[in-house]
């Protein structure tokens, strides 16, 4: 799997997550009832293959804080 490009997917996420929460501020009756279900799982995808990056970068992380070793 190519890793290299983890940074742009992560990016792409957050700005995913910024936009769903600025659609759930309206009210619900002006929400775009079909672009946000396809926007929810968009990232959900895009979550799980940052996942699966994630654990072919191996990544190792101090179990008590979390950190990176």
């Amino acid at each position: 799997m190519l890793t290299s490009f983890y940074s742009v997917f992560e990016q792409q996420l957050q700005n995913q997550k910024q936009s769903l929460k600025e659609e759930y501020k309206k009210a619900k009756s002006d929400r775009r009832k079909a672009w946000l279900k396809k926007q929810i799982a968009d990232a959900k995808d895009m979550r799980d293959h940052l996942r699966e990056m994630q654990a072919h970068m191996k990544t190792e992380t101090c179990p008590h804080c979390g950190k990176k070793i």
